[in-house]
């Protein structure tokens, strides 16, 4: 397989018939040899990516291959194969690499043969496994991933490529008597020969949808693993600035503990859950909405005696120049622009939660009911929310011990949200100290500020479980 240049065939986004065949007989006890061959296919056109090899011939073929320990086997010749791509706009492209058994009939098992991948330096990718522990394809019904990739654009016209080599072997403890029959030659010899024994199978590179952040958390909904997130859904409501024409399902952390934690600036965060969110442009998608686990110190909500967030408010201006511009470049970039809705309420006492929820994003009111941005701070609602079923008052009077004790967002702490006391225009609603909802002067003293952001929608999780001890981590 080695040093084979004399042809190159252009196959796109298709599968590569390859096939691992035994010698049909073999004599005596436990030397078995089998060779890797395949047919080349035909083409198939595309404009995102390119799956090219070289042979010199028009049959693929390692021979010599038997039973190998993994030492042994990763030394053997290679199938050398192209990946490769030219992004023209600010995309990504996610791929795999997949391997599809295409017969069942005299077959090796999947489990007695393993699989290894290198780059073209010979890099270990993935490092010697049996095919029947690769993971499923979501692209490819039966196919095994042995590996995933992306390209990314570079702001160039250059073909990025990347180069793999695989290698198949037969593990080196395989039990050779379920592919064998023995043959008495006379009372001193035996034959013991393969019957016709194969391993068929194609190996795939297609572009696959990669799974958010927001796709990977949903799935825990209901909770799911005990992990707190449970869905909610709003009734279309013609007076609302979203879901006014179809209901919204959203997906909340509640209760005393969820895990929720997630590690973004380098800090502890905390997850308030995925939440259908326009952009400001109109185009709503799921993403990933977190707060600041502590206090970022005490702060006026507006030294101008407003409570109109968009005009901008102090806070407002604080957490969108200087705070925003402390955080790192990984940080910032996985910052989106949201609409915030500035509807407000009038009444100080006996709301509930998804009453305030409405209130919020009504569409009436003589100031702006929006405001676009990267950073703000919660909701009343969020607040409201965050408890558990346990907790049936209204927000004012979650100063009881089971709601306190049911709610991760009780920090005993004097601190603001972002809705408006509608009928006066230097009023806001806060969190008191004793857990109550209830309305502040915007000016009249400082206090505690948390810092939430939505998630672009391509943000992923990459690692951890939401707990404390393994939070969640985020990647692109």
């Amino acid at each position: 397989m080695k040093n084979v240049n004399k042809k190159e065939l252009f196959i796109k986004l298709i599968p590569l018939f390859i096939t691992l065949l035994s010698c049909i007989i073999l004599v005596s006890y436990a030397y078995y040899k089998i060779k890797l061959e395949g047919q080349k296919t035909h083409f198939v056109s595309t404009d995102v990516i390119s799956f090219t090899y070289k042979e010199s011939e028009d049959k693929i073929s390692i021979t010599n291959m038997e039973p190998k320990s993994d030492t042994e086997g990763i030394k053997e010749n290679y199938f050398e194969f192209n990946v490769a791509s030219n992004l023209v706009k600010d995309i990504s492209i996610n791929y795999e690499i997949s391997i599809l058994k295409t017969s069942t009939t005299n077959s090796f098992e999947e489990n007695d043969v393993k699989a290894y991948l290198t780059d073209g330096n010979d890099n270990a990718l993935v490092n010697p496994i049996l095919i029947s522990n690769l993971g499923n394809s979501k692209k490819i019904a039966n196919a095994k991933v042995i590996y995933n990739n992306s390209f990314m654009y570079n702001n160039s016209n250059e073909i990025q490529t990347h180069t793999y080599r695989l290698r198949v072997w037969l593990k080196s403890d395989i039990n050779m008597s379920k592919y064998t029959v023995k043959q008495e030659i006379d009372d001193s010899k035996t034959n013991i020969s393969l019957t016709g024994c194969t391993f068929k199978f194609k190996v795939n590179v297609s572009t696959v949808k990669q799974e958010t952040g927001a796709d990977t958390l949903i799935k825990l909904t209901n909770n799911q693993n005990e992990s707190g997130l449970y869905t909610i859904t709003h009734p279309a409501d013609t007076t609302l600035q979203i879901g006014a024409t179809e209901s919204i399902t959203e997906y909340r952390y509640r209760g005393a503990s969820p895990k929720n934690y997630v590690t973004f600036n380098n800090e502890v965060w905390r997850i308030l859950g995925v939440f259908p969110t326009d952009d400001g442009t109109g185009k709503i998608e799921n993403r990933i909405k977190i707060i600041k686990d502590q206090s970022i110190g005490n702060k006026k909500w507006d030294t101008g005696n407003s409570n109109n967030w968009a005009r901008p408010a102090t806070l407002n201006t604080e957490l969108n120049t200087t705070y925003l511009n402390s955080l790192d470049s990984t940080a910032k970039s996985m910052i989106g622009n949201t609409k915030y809705y500035l509807g407000g309420y009038n009444n100080n006492l006996q709301i509930q939660k998804d009453v305030m929820y409405q209130y919020e994003r009504k569409t009436n009111g003589s100031i702006p009911n929006s405001w676009v941005g990267k950073l703000a701070i919660m909701y009343a609602s969020d607040y409201g929310y965050a408890v558990s079923d346990e907790c049936t008052q209204n927000l004012y009077n979650y100063n009881n011990a089971t709601c306190k004790n049911n709610n991760w967002l009780f920090k005993g702490i004097d601190e603001w949200t972002l809705l408006r006391f509608a009928s006066i225009s230097y009023g806001v609603f806060g969190v008191g100290s004793g857990g109550y909802v209830s309305s502040y002067g915007v000016s009249d003293n400082p206090y505690g500020v948390r810092p939430v952001l939505y998630l672009i929608s391509s943000a992923q999780i990459t690692g951890g479980n939401g707990t404390s001890s393994s939070p969640y981590t985020l990647g692109l």
